[in-house]
């Protein structure tokens, strides 16, 4: 078994740039099924050609988005990573005079003259500098590998047409005709994976969107430059725990410094430190609240593995791997369990709901919300009993 597992490995890490290629083909056919069931079953097309006419569309609109706005996103982000590189220039000037700002906030007076700026600044260079240079070489590389990404691209496409065209013929799992008496266990596997898979597609990708799109409205709100590329940056952050936040949100506080532009009237580092405690705001109760419901069901996965997994994941197979680092997670904890409950003749499906998400909120924001929606429910009931003794009345 330990010999099969370092086999495992040490093939996907010799073929690790065939796997986003893969890993695309199988979202995109995935995706794509419920579209070419619907054309094959509602205008009697052949599954064939409606998975042809899907991924043709699909290509349109791509090609169309990259043609309509592809120039300008990317010199966006080359805009982004040259303001921060050029902010850690002026980081040691402005570290500086931080020991010469006082300001207050209500009754209290806040004075940073007390604090060894020096030393502060020297930390703080010698790890964002690096950190920012490596991101400005990643994005210029993109341009330089843009015949590259192409073919990528269309190798993706295919191998997704041919996933997309040859899923309505399996209809036997492969495994179930080979091992007939391991047939619940397999029904059972498929139906966990089958969860595992579905929350990140469906819930993961909500999360995601739904996260960018908040954090469009708030930036934007609060004037932050580059605020559409910060928000796509909050989404991505979440699939880090922890660390991908904490650097998401001290970029935001490093471009609302140095932008040069405030709202309210306020002075920058004010108005960076509102919007680096808004974004923290917004995160935990997005996190307490909206996440929990969305990934209900899923496999319970511990913080600190997914942010390991994702580091892995990331330095492997670069954005893709730290994507998909959860699922897989979960994936192969579940075979694990399976194993290791069949090694020592115990049912790997007993206490197995224990194992998934509750869907319940957490977390004090968590529990903020529990007690004012309880009190609005209970509000609402005693109007509604008040209204009918009214209506009864007359």
């Amino acid at each position: 078994m330990i010999i099969l597992l370092v086999i495992v490995v040490a093939i996907i890490i010799r073929f690790s740039n065939l796997i986003p290629i893969v890993a695309g083909a199988f979202i995109i056919s995935w995706i794509l099924q419920p579209a070419a069931r619907f054309l094959h079953k509602k205008f009697k097309i052949s599954w064939g050609l409606a998975s042809a006419l899907l991924v043709i569309f699909m290509v349109l609109i791509i090609i169309g988005a990259l043609v309509w706005g592809g120039v300008s996103i990317v010199e966006q982000i080359q805009g982004l990573v040259n303001f921060l590189l050029n902010v850690t220039n002026d980081v040691s000037s402005f570290i500086q005079n931080l020991s010469a700002i006082q300001f207050k906030i209500g009754p209290w007076e806040i004075d940073l003259s007390y604090i060894d700026w020096e030393v502060v600044g020297g930390k703080v260079l010698e790890y964002a500098q690096p950190l920012l240079s490596g991101i400005g070489n990643s994005i210029g590389g993109i341009a330089t590998g843009a015949f590259g990404a192409i073919g990528k691209f269309f190798l993706t496409v295919i191998i997704a047409y041919l996933m997309l065209n040859e899923s309505q013929k399996q209809k036997e799992s492969i495994f179930l005709s080979m091992m007939p008496a391991y047939e619940d266990d397999a029904l059972h596997l498929r139906k966990e994976t089958n969860i595992i898979w579905n929350a990140f597609f469906r819930g993961q990708a909500k999360v995601f969107l739904v996260r960018i799109c908040i954090y469009i409205v708030l930036l934007g709100f609060l004037r932050v430059r580059y605020f559409v590329l910060l928000a796509v940056l909050a989404g991505l952050a979440n699939f880090i725990p922890y660390i991908g936040v904490a650097v998401a949100w001290s970029i935001y506080f490093l471009v609302a410094v140095f932008q040069g532009s405030t709202v309210f009237g306020m002075q920058p580092l004010p108005y960076a430190a509102l919007v680096a405690v808004s974004g923290w705001l917004i995160d935990n109760i997005y996190d307490n609240i909206f996440t929990p419901r969305v990934m209900a069901g899923s496999l319970k996965l511990h913080p600190a593995m997914i942010t390991i997994a994702a580091l892995i994941g990331l330095d492997l197979f670069g954005v893709m791997g730290m994507i998909f680092a959860s699922p897989i997670l979960a994936t192969v904890k579940l075979f694990l369990h399976y194993i290791f409950r069949k090694i020592f003749d115990l049912d790997p499906w007993e206490h197995m709901e224990e194992q998934h998400y509750s869907g319940d909120v957490n977390g004090f924001f968590g529990r903020v919300y529990q007690k004012a929606s309880q009190g609005v429910s209970n509000a609402g009931e005693k109007m509604s009993k008040k209204i009918k003794k009214v209506v009864r009345k007359k």
